[in-house]
């Protein structure tokens, strides 16, 4: 026989509208009367009929969510946040992943609404998704990303704010020869930490090099590659500002291969924390990001705007980031050239 309202509220000691109020609005609910009603439900085996749920409630229960790239830890890290508080309300997530693919974005943007998903929360590559997700009126939400010609909701960083932390701190240590790896310029993170990097250059009157600077895709053998081609230059850079964490590996590696060590021959700072950043050596000085904060954040926002409980006015919200500094970096007297040869490589 299947388990009834009634059955777990006189199971819990509760009343059957406690019961009730924690099936649809769990946050109503005080954590003392949440537990006896989870307790009572796993000892009675409850399984709830969330396809009457939905037509009841005229909702899905399911939040559609796309990133970029599920393998970047920033991207992976926000979903793991933004679940975990999801499914505390008794939602579900539909994750698409993009790829920093326009056209599979707008595929998975046609299958979310197809889907009639109760909102979405996007890391988008192009402003047509917000504009679509406008017209159709689904409670949406940035994160990472936002577009001067869309007037919505997003929640950020500040990436230009967060760049030029990161190259001063070099030339604090004495660095004018800064080469920077990024990631695609038309996207709006990359293109502010380019603007950021490119500011504290001229606001400390040191002449921009373009044989320093490069754009390639966010992901590691990318920057692997990037790497090895400025590190070969005749006079190569006495460090790097590294446009994401992927980047930044690859980067590394490229240097490892290179005979060269970490901070002596050459120093770095990463934009994102680099995985497992705390226990490798040297750990690596970086721009961090608020990410739980920001996936938090996110999730509320959108689950305001779902039950029409949250600000009535567009909330945009930039977060400053953190240098958090590690063990890459050394001052410019002590960083060791190979002279024979003018060049790191052999």
């Amino acid at each position: 026989m299947a388990v009834k309202i009634n059955d777990i509220a006189k199971h819990a000691h509760v009343s059957a509208m406690s019961v009730s109020r924690y099936l649809n609005t769990p946050q109503k609910v005080s954590e003392k009367t949440k537990l006896k009603i989870i307790t009572a439900m796993k000892e009675l085996n409850y399984q709830p009929n969330k396809i009457a749920k939905s037509l009841a409630m005229n909702k899905s229960y399911i939040i559609g969510v796309i990133i970029p790239d599920i393998k970047n830890p920033f991207f992976s890290s926000c979903i793991h946040t933004i679940e975990g508080y999801m499914s505390y309300l008794n939602f579900n997530i539909l994750l698409c992943n993009s790829e920093e693919d326009s056209q599979k974005e707008s595929e998975y943007l046609d299958l979310l609404l197809t889907r009639k998903v109760d909102g979405v929360i996007i890391f988008p590559i192009s402003s047509n998704s917000a504009i679509r997700l406008k017209k159709t009126k689904t409670p949406f939400v940035l994160v990472d990303r936002k577009f001067d010609d869309v007037e919505t909701d997003y929640i950020t960083v500040d990436h230009c704010s967060g760049a030029l932390l990161a190259v001063e701190h070099l030339i604090k240590l004495g660095h004018k020869k800064i080469g920077f790896i990024n990631g695609p310029g038309h996207l709006f993170p990359y293109a502010e930490r380019n603007r950021g990097y490119r500011k504290a250059l001229t606001q400390h009157n040191i002449q921009i090099d373009p044989r320093y600077i490069k754009e390639c895709a966010p992901v590691q053998h990318a920057g692997y590659e990037v790497a090895l081609e400025i590190l070969k230059l005749p006079d190569p850079p006495t460090a790097f500002f590294l446009g994401n964490n992927l980047i930044s590996v690859g980067a590394i590696k490229a240097a490892y291969d290179l005979n060269l060590n970490i901070p002596d021959d050459i120093s770095i700072v990463a934009f994102d924390k680099l995985p497992s950043n705390d226990i490798i050596r040297p750990k690596i000085t970086c721009i961090s990001q608020p990410v739980e904060f920001i996936a938090t954040n996110a999730a509320m926002l959108l689950i305001g705007k779902i039950e029409k409980t949250g600000f009535k006015n567009i909330q945009k919200v930039t977060l400053k980031p953190e240098l958090i500094v590690g063990e890459s970096c050394s001052s410019l007297d002590k960083v060791q050239l190979n002279l024979s040869s003018g060049s790191y490589y052999n």
